[in-house]
């Protein structure tokens, strides 16, 4: 049998004619040696950066590369393997608990209680996010296979993770709680509620939607009697590694003990609540309905398996009939996976929904339980298009088929490709011709290849169209409960039609590879859909869409990249949410699209970062991850899915990655260039010594390489390559480190099966020593059949290495003579990535379902609350004093400067003429969100304030509360009585400088990674400073604030995580030439009892090239004016820009001197300094400013301009503009003072 290239899927079965499956197994046929990498041109021109990019992306290809890694030396998944590394992770766990004394009342047996859970004032793993991923206007968690609402709180919503377990939420969807964070299997494919008792759930394990034999296999069903608190495991020997695809409760059974499932072994019943299963059906079953038929007790079943149509059979009296295969005209005669919808008000109707390797085959409908069937016509109204290139030196030619073609009769139609040419070849264009049929199959969802013509030089192109191409990887279908003419169909799309068929619509504002599908109990109009990049909700029957997805932590991450100094910066790659980086808030923010696999942050330029999408997509972004760049010229072989990459470590310029062989670059990664030759098999880890001259790769095959610089160059004729990889088992190797003495580690991210029948061995690490010749196991304490993926080394000691493994996080002191389980916190997810942060001792772990997590490396105990309040976006609330003074992180250019009077957790909402939102916010999401804006005078502004727990367990009765001062003349002293008597939480202080926002909030509870906001409306008087300060204090029980004693703001913020401080200034700037009028005016405060001079320090931003800074200093009784330095000239037409006068809050009028006015540029090292200002003793001095930005500033851009008064070194005080072109003001945010009359905006 001749087939054409590519991947091809089947299913080989074993049964009697038309009688039962007794037995299956799916074979994917695929080209050897792995395909080649994939053109940059294959790609529409979009990708990279889009949200949507995902769609592009091969989930088989993805899946193939995990099944791999873990079976692809053996082929399958091995009986036993689950069960045996769940039993040997929690013996692990209990042996550790019981050495150290730990609290021991284990029900590990039935999974209500699991030793990884945290323990009680011990030092434990906490999560960092995300929960969720910001985009533009969307936020994402990780894959979501499953939904259940209750059937009489709607409220009350059920989903089901890939890989993050199954999460409840009370609030439709605002927030998510994890319910089955330590159970043995965190793959949730399907999710029941029984109809007669809401808090009776049953949950089945495993992922359906996968054919390489159970990547994300299951392990039984999960059964909870009180709502998801406490849960039990059942079925785990029958299930023992498979993957459920549905569970129902018998409709006729009113105590719940009776309940069906559809697995990937069949279909299973159950008459004592999942205690026991029987099997009604054998084979892979897809998808299942129940119909119930009469009071009696009867009711009909409709199966679906893949490959084999559908199948029923009906109890009646308690016996089951034989099954009997469904025939009719209308279903389609070649598919493979089914999926299956029931009408809730009438479970006669049913619509089936086909897929056939990878496009749609079809849809059918039956009104009367499964006896007739008719076919539902479709035509997808979506875009269809490909891009075609030849192969070598060619060039490509892309297409579009515009769905409105697809969903108008049928037609002959033909198309020109865009322009195309290449080495030898001019540009040019092909034409593509359609025939009704093909334009018909399209619209159909099938797929159609066809070439264009001939251009003069004879060649043609073959275009290969597929509307649909992953219905193997995401498919649903759905029917309106009270509307039959109402259908969803999910596949990478999600289509509606309103027509009972015929024209499908995809419907905007939603994340693709559509999973699952739901509608309200009560309200029809509300539905719900799950899907890659987790839950959305509409309210409009689907017309639009909101996403669900605050607190719902389920990213699958595949690496972690962390800044070489700062612990509250990292970046991040996952499955088909693309790239992140970390801010120091749960939110991570996207940074590119589609998949994420290896991330990289130069240590010595953090603003250069790295991530690939798959395979050789590599991309650097030199900007801290605004904009990113395709990065792989010269490498010309493939590549596995996710594949490693590496700094140098004397040299970040130099960096490696590993494709079918291993590539160098020397310019950061702008050109590449082969270290070996003959690979030819993906690499799957680097370790790259610092001598300079030797590097270790791992293959997917299981060979480790020593690669020796023996000549001048890294040219695969100087490089010597050694097979080192004996006595190590055929395995794929995970994860290489070598340490500064040259001491290497090897991970095996195979499940290891050792020479007895379900017996496997746990020699998943192996070192090998400076001067040893071999590899020697170094895995006692480690559990069996339980792949380790990672593994580093602490920086401080070569003896201490941490491994994280499919089950848990281990750790030794004695280079790896004994491990223990180190996880205490961490739930039951797979650990793809460890990453130690020096400067703060931190461990982090990238999850694959569970995002990321951390936990400090060196101390024992922490507090199981830990609140703080972030004076700046690099402060963590961790070291004290906070971080100030310093570059931004994501600023490539490094002018700005981040300082601790910039508190993110205050914001100020002011009605310019109105609120950013119609109503107050009120959670950390929708905060991130909004602009600071200054207060407005008269006016009712809102004041928030964002409170973190870093704990491992939610903070009770936080009181949190604000003050304002006027910071005109410095920045005032506490009152004496400020930390007495319960205050300032339980009493106002003395009513001195500082006044309250509001009332003291509290908040019930604060969970770990979840911050609370709270919002107080706050009535600025007209007598108000322009220049005041917002202070916010939080404590509670578990762990209090303690200020005592401390007055001096300026002390006590940086060095108290409880407190935090932001102020709020506001200059008008306009494009064009600025006028007196726009100027605004600073007060240089002297606190000292003598006369000194100070040095005023210009900090530029962002800000546009050709921006101007003009100022002119007040008066002095002895003339002196400041000694300007770089960047800074003195003017002549200071009038014309600046003040001549102000007029202070006291009435008094003061002058400024034009003797001493200056323009100000930005100098190279984007700092401008004044110094030898002289400010009489307990006095001020004015200083006016006024800022030009150049004509055509970006409205959606902003730049800042930090101004930093200095003695010396020590810094006096300061104050942070934020100048935004869109509404030219300039929001500020420090303690140098300034006075306007009143009256003025502040």
């Amino acid at each position: 049998m001749q087939l054409p290239p590519g991947e091809h899927i089947f299913t080989a079965s074993s049964s009697s004619k038309d009688g039962p499956v007794v037995a299956h197994r799916t074979l994917v046929l695929r080209e050897r040696p792995d395909a080649p990498p994939p053109d940059p041109h294959d790609t529409p021109a979009d990708l990279p950066g889009g949200q949507e990019a995902g769609e592009f992306e091969d989930p088989f290809a993805r899946d193939r590369y995990h099944f791999e890694r873990r079976f692809g030396h053996i082929g399958h998944v091995p009986l036993g393997a689950r069960a045996r590394q769940i039993e040997d992770i929690r013996s692990l766990r209990a042996s550790r608990d019981v050495l150290a004394t730990q609290p021991t009342t284990s029900q590990e047996d039935t999974g209500t209680f699991d030793r990884s859970a945290p323990v009680p004032g011990g030092a434990n793993w906490t999560p960092v996010g995300p929960g969720p991923v910001l985009w533009a206007d969307d936020a994402n968690a990780g894959r979501t296979l499953a939904i259940a609402i209750d059937p009489l709180d709607g409220n009350t919503v059920y989903v089901g993770t890939a890989g993050g377990g199954l999460w409840k939420s009370t609030d439709r969807g605002l927030t998510w709680s994890p319910k089955t964070d330590y159970q043995r299997s965190l793959a949730i494919g399907t999710v029941a509620i029984d109809p007669g008792n809401r808090n009776h759930i049953i949950a089945g394990t495993g992922e359906y939607n996968n054919i390489y034999g159970g990547t994300y296999y299951g392990n039984g069903v999960l059964r909870s009697r009180d709502g998801g608190t406490t849960w039990t495991e059942l079925g785990t020997t029958v299930f023992e590694r498979d993957e459920i695809s549905r569970i129902l409760f018998d409709p006729t059974d009113t105590s719940g003990q009776r309940q069906f499932l559809s697995s990937s072994i069949g279909v299973y019943e159950s008459t004592d609540d999942g205690m026991n299963w029987l099997s009604l059906r054998p084979g892979d079953a897809s998808d299942l309905v129940v119909i119930p038929l009469d009071a009696s007790g009867g009711v009909k079943l409709v199966a679906a398996f893949k490959g084999f149509g559908l199948w029923t059979s009906t109890r009646t009296s308690g016996s089951w009939s034989a099954w009997a295969r469904i025939t009719a005209s209308a279903l389609p005669a070649v598919h493979d996976r089914v999926e299956l919808s029931q009408r809730r008000n009438n479970p006669s109707t049913i619509i089936a929904v086909f897929g056939s390797n990878g496009n749609l085959a079809g849809l059918a409908r039956t009104t009367d339980g499964g006896t007739t069937w008719s076919a539902i016509p479709v035509r997808l109204n979506v875009t269809a298009w490909y891009n075609s290139d030849l192969p070598g030196p060619g060039h490509f030619h892309s297409v579009l088929v515009p769905g409105a073609d697809l969903i108008a009769t049928a037609a002959p139609r033909t198309y020109t490709t865009a322009q195309g040419g290449g080495p030898g070849a001019p540009v040019h264009t092909h034409t593509v011709s359609l025939t009704a049929q093909q334009i018909a199959t399209m619209a159909a969802g099938g797929g159609v290849v066809v070439d264009s013509n001939a251009d003069a030089t004879g060649h043609t192109h073959t275009f290969r169209f597929n509307v649909c191409r992953q219905t193997g990887y995401d498919l649903h279908v759905a029917i309106h409960p009270t509307n039959p003419n109402i259908l969803f169909l999910g596949e990478v799309n999600l289509y509606r039609s309103l027509t009972g068929g015929g024209t499908f619509n995809p419907v905007p504002g939603i994340h693709s590879d559509h999973h699952a599908f739901a509608f309200d109990p009560a309200s029809a109009a509300t539905c719900w859909d799950v899907n890659d990049g987790g839950v959305y909700v509409s309210t409009s029957t689907g017309l639009t869409w909101t996403s669900r997805n605050r607190h719902l932590a389920t990213l699958q991450y595949i690496s972690i990249a962390q800044h070489s100094t700062w612990d509250n910066v990292m970046l991040g790659g996952t499955q088909d949410n693309g790239t992140q980086r970390y801010e120091g808030l749960p939110a991570w923010r996207a940074v590119d699209g589609s998949d994420g696999g290896f991330t990289a942050i130069d240590p010595q330029n953090p603003t250069r970062m790295y991530h690939q999408y798959f395979f050789t997509y590599i991309l650097r972004s030199d900007d801290a991850g605004r904009t990113w760049l395709l990065k792989n010229k010269g490498i010309d072989s493939g590549a596995g899915f996710y594949s490693p990459f590496a700094f140098d470590p004397g040299d970040p310029n130099i960096c490696y990655f590993g494709g079918r062989e291993l590539w160098r670059s020397t310019d950061n990664a702008d050109n590449w260039s082969a270290v070996t030759s003959g690979i030819q098999t993906a690499i799957t880890a680097i370790a790259v010594h610092s001598d300079n001259r030797t590097i270790y790769v791992g293959t997917n095959t299981g060979r480790v390489y020593r690669l020796l610089r023996t000549g001048a160059t890294w040219n695969p004729a100087d490089v010597t390559r050694t097979d080192v990889t004996a006595p190590m088992p055929s395995s794929s190797i995970s994860d290489l480190a070598v340490d500064n003495t040259g001491t290497v580690w090897a991970t095996l991210g195979s499940v290891l099966q050792s020479e007895g029948g379900g017996e496997f061995t746990n020699d998943h690490v192996w070192r090998l020593g400076p001067n040893d010749a071999q590899w020697t196991p170094r895995s006692n304490g480690l559990a069996q059949a339980n792949p380790v993926n990672t593994i580093v080394i602490d920086s401080n000691n070569n003896n201490r290495l941490f491994c994280g493994a499919d089950v848990g996080v281990f750790r030794t002191e004695n280079a790896g003579q004994n491990w223990y389980p180190w996880d205490q916190g961490l739930p039951n997810v797979p650990v793809f990535h460890l990453a130690v942060h020096g400067p703060r001792r931190l461990l982090r772990a990238a999850t694959h379902g569970r995002s990321v997590w951390e936990r400090p490396i060196d101390v024992t105990t922490a507090p199981m609350a830990d609140l703080y309040l972030r004076d700046n976006m690099l402060d963590s609330g961790r070291g004290y004093p906070s971080p100030t003074g310093v570059p931004d992180p994501f600023d490539p250019a490094g002018s700005n400067r981040l300082w601790w009077w910039q508190s993110p957790d205050i914001l100020v909402d002011a009605p310019q003429p109105d609120y950013q939102t119609a109503s107050p916010v009120s959670d950390y999401v929708a905060l991130s969100r909004l602009q600071h804006r200054s207060i407005q005078r008269g006016r009712i502004n809102r004041v928030y304030v964002q409170v973190h727990n870093r704990g491992a367990a939610a903070a009770t009765n936080v009181q949190v509360r604000a003050f304002i001062a006027d910071a005109s003349a410095g920045l005032p002293a506490l009152p004496a009585d400020f930390w007495t008597n319960g205050k300032p939480f339980t009493g106002d202080p003395t009513a001195t400088s500082w006044s309250p926002v509001g009332p003291t909030r509290t908040i019930g509870q604060l969970k770990p990674a979840e911050p609370s906001v709270i919002a107080w409306d706050y009535n600025a008087p007209l007598s108000a400073s322009e220049h005041s300060c917002i202070l916010a204090v939080t404590t509670c029980a578990q762990d209090p604030l303690n200020g005592a004693g401390i007055l001096d703001v300026s002390t006590l913020v940086p060095n108290r995580k409880h407190v935090t401080l932001k102020n709020l200034q506001v200059v008008g700037v306009t494009e064009g030439a600025p006028t007196p009028d726009d100027a605004f005016v600073l007060l240089l405060n002297n606190p000292a009892y003598t006369d000194r001079q100070f040095t005023l320090v210009v900090h530029w931003a962002g800000l546009p090239e050709g921006t101007r800074l003009f100022t002119v200093f007040e008066e002095e009784e002895n003339g002196q004016g400041p000694r300007p330095g770089e960047g800074v000239r003195p003017i002549d037409d200071g009038p014309q820009v600046l003040p001549a006068r102000f007029t202070d809050r006291r009435g008094q009028v003061r002058n400024f001197d034009f003797r001493h006015a200056y323009e100000l540029f930005a100098a190279d090292d984007h700092q401008n300094r004044l110094s030898d200002v002289r400010i009489p003793l307990h006095h001020s001095r004015a200083v006016a400013l006024n800022v030009q930005v150049p004509e055509g500033m970006d409205e959606s851009g902003q730049g800042q301009l930090h101004i930093v008064q200095q003695e010396g070194e020590h810094i006096v005080g300061g104050a942070a503009y934020i100048v935004r072109a869109a509404d030219h003001h300039a929001a500020g945010v420090g303690y140098v003072g300034e006075d306007r009359e009143a009256g003025d905006t502040v």
